[in-house]
């Protein structure tokens, strides 16, 4: 090829890509306007929440809904799209989980708290404790120059009734009876209300038939009912011990414990 053929062809190719320049430029900076636009939105939509429906803000604003619909995403953009959603929606249930695992460690505390406050008046427990003060309070007054006088079934009766006192004065103030109070009440108190006790079912009963059944109607009432006239004289003798007996052990209640 001659030299003028080639430089009239080379200069025919610099003109062809100036005037292909003048076109094509435009077109590629509107491509790049527009993906520049498509990942604006498209970091909307990895935004926490949903980005198509109207929401409420932080401050209370109304929160319009995006733009652009999920039809307009690439198949990549979806795909990070639903794992951004997955990932808000496990958010969710652990909040949700966090919150009933928060209720059942306060049920669970709970619980606790009533057993330990509890426990020490469990059936079996309890029962236990008042076998332990019958035996204290029938030797306490078996060794009491006052016991003289009274019989080994008076005694014992005395020491079962005041056994039961005991059991309802614990039960009636177990906030207030620590292990102090209650030393008071067993060395202090209740020697002086089997006394009283003794005294008036020396009234009340004839024998010691009857001893023996006001002994087995102190400890289960409801499956040993006394004879009717026994019971009435009972009513009689016996409140006047129990009222002296919880007016004198009120003051102690109430009272700080002298160490």
């Amino acid at each position: 090829m001659k030299r003028w053929q080639i430089a009239s062809l080379s200069a025919g190719l610099v003109s062809l890509l100036a005037v292909g320049s003048y076109f094509v430029y435009p077109m590629i900076a509107s491509q790049q306007s527009e993906n520049t636009i498509r990942f604006e939105k498209f970091g909307l939509a990895v935004l926490p929440g949903s980005q198509f429906t109207t929401t409420t803000g932080e401050l209370g604003t109304l929160q319009l809904p995006a733009t652009f619909a999920e039809a307009e995403l690439t198949p990549e953009e979806r795909v990070v799209e639903s794992l951004v959603r997955n990932r808000n929606d496990l958010i969710e249930e652990n909040q949700r989980l966090a919150s009933k695992v928060e209720q059942l460690e306060q049920r669970v505390a709970e619980l606790e708290n009533y057993k330990l406050t509890n426990e020490r008046y469990a059936p079996e427990q309890f029962n236990i404790e008042l076998e332990r003060v019958r035996r204290e309070m029938e030797e306490r007054l078996r060794a009491l120059p006052e016991a003289e006088s009274y019989s080994a079934l008076m005694i014992e009766l005395m020491a079962i009734a005041a056994q039961q006192e005991y059991a309802h004065t614990v039960r009636s103030n177990d906030s207030m009876m620590d292990d102090a109070r209650k030393a008071i009440l067993l060395q202090r108190y209740l020697p002086t209300y089997a006394f009283c006790v003794g005294n008036a079912l020396s009234l009340a009963a004839n024998n010691n038939a009857e001893l023996r059944a006001i002994a087995a109607w102190l400890q289960e009432p409801a499956l040993s009912p006394l004879p009717t006239q026994l019971k009435a004289d009972l009513d009689i003798v016996l409140p006047p011990c129990q009222v002296s007996f919880r007016q004198a052990l009120g003051k102690v209640l109430n009272a700080a414990v002298i160490r």
